[in-house]
Order: C-alpha cells, then sequence, then structure tokens
C-alpha cells in the first residue's frame, strides 16, 4: 500500500497548488491583489527566481525538458503570489498550521520507525527507502523545521514549566533519535549549524538570564560535542592492526593456500581485507548455508563475494572455512542484505554512517570507483559542473540543458561511475551556476535576499530559521528540484515571509 502511495506525492502537491489558486481567485478582489503584486516589491524581486528561469529559455537547446522544469517550479510562482496578496494569518492560525505539520512529520518518522523494525512489511535494501512518503534528505529537512519550531515554543511560551513544555522536550527527543536512526548526516549537520546560528542571534532577545545561560552552554556544547565525536570517530576509524607481512600464514587449518594481497591497504574495523583470503572455501562453506550463490549479488546489487569478505574482514575473521564457520545466521542474513561491516546491524548508533563515509573517502582517496558511494559521487558532479562554469561562466548552458549536458560530458569523460550513478550536480549554487553563469546566480542570490530585507522579517525567528535551513541544504541537495522540494521550500519561505502577521510577531520572544 506505502509503495502504491509514494508516487502520488508530487501529484497530491500539484492539486493542492491548484485548489489554492482557485480559493484565492474565488475569495474575489483580483484587481486589488493584482496591484498588491506591484505594490510590494518584495514580491516582485523574489519572482525573479521564476523570470530567470523563463529568460535562459534563450540559451537552451532542450525545450522539453525547460518546459518540465518551469512547470516544477511552479510554486516558486504561485505561493509567493498567492500568499504575498492574502491577509496575514495570525500568530494562533501559524501555530495552529506548524502543530498539523509537526503532527504529520511524527507519523511519518512513526511509520518509517515500524518498516524499520519489520512491524509494517516492506521491502528495503537501504536504510533511506524507509522514508517511504519522501525522500530521506527531505524528511530529514522536515525534521529540522520541526524540532527548531518546537524549541522556539519551548522557550517562548511561559516562565513556568508546564505538561506541554514535556512534550515538546519529548518530541524534539524523539525527532533527533529519529534522524539517527535514519543516519541521516544531512539532516544532522543541518540541524546542528542552524541550532547554533540561531542560539547565537536569539541570544541577545531572551531577558530571562536562566535560559540565557542555558543557551550560552547550548551554544559551546554543540559544536564541542559534535567536533569531539567526529574526532572519535575518526581515530577508531584509523586504527589499524600492526601485521608482520613477511610472516603470514600461507595455508588454512585444511591445508588448502591463502591469497595474500600485502600491496593494497583496504580495512575494515582496522583489519586488513585481503589478507587470508581461500575462496576455495568460501565459496564451498557459504553455498551450502545460504540460497544466495557465492558468485552472485546480494539484495543491494554488490557482488556477495567481495561483500562476504568486507564482512568477515569486520569481525576480525579469516577469509576461510574457519572463519565462515563462526558467522552466526544473523551475520549469513547481513550479508545477504548487503552489509559489509557487522557494525551496519546497529541501528542506534551514527558510527556506521560515519564509518560509511570515511570509508568512501579513503576509497576515493585511493583511485577506485565512488559508483554507489553516495559522498564521494558528488565530488565527481562537483568537478564536472566546475568544468561547466569554467566553459560558460557568465550566462550558463541555458534552462533545460543540464541533463543532457551531463549525459554528454559522462560519454566523452572517465569519470569512474557506472551508468546507473551518472546524474548531475546535487548542489543547488552549482546548478544555478551551472545552467545560468554568474550573471543569473546573483540575480537569484539576490532575489532571496532583498525580499526579507525588504519585508523588514530578519527579526522573525521563523524566516531566520527557514531562510537558515535552505541554504544549507542548498550545499549538499538540488532541494528545488524535485516537486517536493521546491513546494517546501516556497512554501515555508513565502508563509515566514507573507503570510505572517509581523505585526503580532516584533522579535524572537513572540
Amino acid at each position: 500500500m506505502l509503495a502504491v502511495a509514494l508516487p502520488f506525492i508530487p501529484q497530491i502537491l500539484v492539486i493542492s497548488q491548484i485548489l489554492l489558486v482557485l480559493n484565492w481567485i474565488l475569495e474575489g478582489r483580483l484587481s486589488q491583489k493584482i496591484k498588491l503584486i506591484y505594490q510590494r516589491k518584495s514580491i516582485l524581486f523574489f519572482l525573479l527566481i521564476y523570470l530567470v528561469h523563463i529568460i535562459w529559455l534563450i540559451k537552451t537547446d532542450n525545450f522539453q525538458p525547460a518546459f518540465t522544469d518551469l512547470f516544477m517550479k511552479l510554486p516558486l510562482l504561485i505561493i509567493p503570489i498567492v500568499l504575498g496578496t492574502s491577509e496575514p494569518l495570525s500568530k494562533s492560525r501559524i501555530k495552529q498550521i506548524l502543530k498539523y505539520f509537526i503532527i504529520s512529520v511524527v507519523f511519518s518518522t512513526l511509520i518509517s520507525t515500524a518498516i524499520l523494525f519489520g512491524i509494517i512489511p516492506f521491502k528495503f535494501n537501504d536504510i533511506r527507502q524507509i522514508s517511504v512518503f519522501i525522500s530521506h534528505i527531505r524528511l530529514s529537512l522536515l525534521i529540522v523545521i520541526s524540532i527548531l519550531t518546537l524549541f522556539h515554543w519551548l522557550i517562548s511560551e511561559g516562565r513556568s514549566f508546564t505538561k506541554r513544555h514535556f512534550l515538546y522536550i519529548l518530541l524534539c527527543f524523539w525527532l533527533f533519535l529519529f534522524l539517527i536512526l535514519l543516519r541521516s548526516l544531512t539532516g544532522l549537520v543541518v540541524l546542528c549549524i542552524s541550532s547554533f546560528l540561531l542560539i547565537l542571534i536569539y541570544l541577545k532577545s531572551v531577558n530571562n538570564q536562566f535560559f540565557k545561560i542555558g543557551l550560552i552552554m547550548a551554544m559551546y556544547a554543540i559544536p564541542v560535542f559534535v567536533i569531539g565525536y567526529l574526532v572519535s570517530a575518526i581515530n577508531k576509524f584509523y586504527s589499524n592492526d600492526t601485521i608482520n607481512f613477511k610472516n603470514l600464514d600461507s595455508y588454512t587449518i585444511n591445508k588448502n593456500q591463502y591469497f595474500n594481497d600485502t600491496l593494497y591497504d583496504e580495512m575494515e574495523n582496522g583489519h586488513y581485507v585481503r589478507i587470508y583470503i581461500c575462496e576455495k572455501e568460501l565459496e564451498r562453506e557459504w553455498n551450502k548455508r545460504s540460497k544466495f550463490k557465492y558468485s552472485g549479488f546480494d539484495l543491494k546489487n554488490q557482488p556477495l563475494r567481495y561483500a562476504l569478505m568486507r564482512y568477515m574482514t569486520s569481525k576480525g575473521l579469516r577469509k576461510d572455512s574457519l572463519g565462515l564457520s563462526k558467522m552466526k545466521a544473523i551475520d549469513i542474513e547481513n550479508v545477504e542484505n548487503g552489509y559489509t561491516n557487522y557494525i551496519q546491524e546497529n541501528k542506534w548508533s551514527l558510527y556506521p554512517r560515519i564509518y560509511e563515509v570515511l570509508w568512501e573517502i579513503e576509497t576515493y582517496r585511493k583511485g577506485l570507483s565512488s559508483s554507489g558511494h553516495s559522498v564521494t559521487q558528488r565530488l565527481v558532479y562537483y568537478n564536472i559542473a566546475f568544468d561547466f562554469i569554467k566553459k560558460y561562466p557568465l550566462l550558463g548552458i541555458g534552462t533545460g540543458d543540464l541533463k543532457i549536458s551531463f549525459k554528454q560530458y559522462y560519454e566523452t569523460h572517465k569519470t569512474g561511475l557506472e551508468k546507473p550513478f551518472q546524474r548531475d550536480t546535487h548542489n543547488q549554487f552549482l546548478r544555478f551556476l551551472v545552467l545560468f553563469g554568474i550573471f543569473g546566480f546573483i540575480i537569484i542570490m539576490f532575489a532571496f535576499i532583498i525580499a526579507p530585507v525588504l519585508e523588514k522579517t530578519w527579526t522573525s525567528y521563523y524566516f531566520v530559521m527557514i531562510f537558515i535551513v535552505l541554504f544549507l541544504s542548498f550545499i549538499n541537495e538540488d532541494t528545488l528540484e524535485t516537486q517536493v522540494g521546491v513546494t517546501f521550500a516556497a512554501f515555508f519561505y513565502s508563509l515566514f515571509l507573507w503570510g505572517m502577521d509581523h505585526k503580532s510577531l516584533v522579535d524572537y520572544n513572540e
């Protein structure tokens, strides 16, 4: 049922925007609303973002993807106009909207958790697939918005501690814990940086000395904890075995010869992967214990034999019949599911994800393929994007030419990426630079920044919150290049810029 519902999310968003426009029209006063568009300069400036996409059609050679892109980005045109020309919502209405939003986010996390622990039957081969309604990165950004909103309510709703405050703390804790379950580094990094910046900005407006001291402690604790945890994780990753390669055993207990590659230092949990390998014994014993063929693939479509060797190495086992006999049933199942390290079965730890990133970086540094490695694939995408920026620095390549340009690049250059992983920028800033050049990029960034300047919303906690989260997401993702992403960005940006009654939200304490 969930798998069937998932593809319809973008269509639901489109329908909701159509209904929003119909309601806007049926409200009447169209002539006044149209006049307000011209009078409210912030709306006109923000619409420059969409206008740039239209103007740069002049440069495109591929109009079908260009028009598809324009249709998908209609929220950047529709939502600012509708919210910017409608009566602003009161503080209570805004809070009501945010309550429903947080409830839906929490519901989504509960569904995902039920899938993760097998309560809801849903087949997944990657932890990111437990987010069944929207992509895991979009969900993580919605979680960040929810946590930051709950944090604001916690410190702004009275001085006495109530059951409601306890509920806010409980929800914040759960949402943070779910980000760890989801192993969303993007979500956690955005949360840490945005929390630090918001506390830094918010601190001057806090009159309660107790809260002020707590916020100062939190502001210092965030970077100290993050840096300390990363240093500990890196040290753990690079703690390696000390082995005398001249005295390696040559034969297994069954007198079969080991293969020992001493030239390549691939590691798992500090153990060398390419020593003490006897595939003759491995294949025979593995095929006795699993329906997955040793020479075949696991559920992640990885060569099973290689995943098995890495997994056994992570446990400090030799890759022979004796080593395989020490593998439990859960270990066999883990290898079948595509685990390459036993630490990946720990659902409550973030270290497996950090380990995976460090392993990807090491693999990339050694010149091996980045295919299937989310972090190092991005480095390839960024390098390609920079090549296009150097070639077309001022005006870019045009609105509809990105995908075909990247495709042609992959056909003519050796990038080390297999075809299924040959994608584009994965960075909204770089995407704007590639498409529209420096000139178009400056216009778009100006439009994003000048609108809140004209509306004087830089003192609004909610707007500053969404602004920081959006711009941080632009670094790691093409946030505006999916229906869910562009709707999320346009709605919250517009709601907190034009949709709120800022007269009742003068400062951060409101």
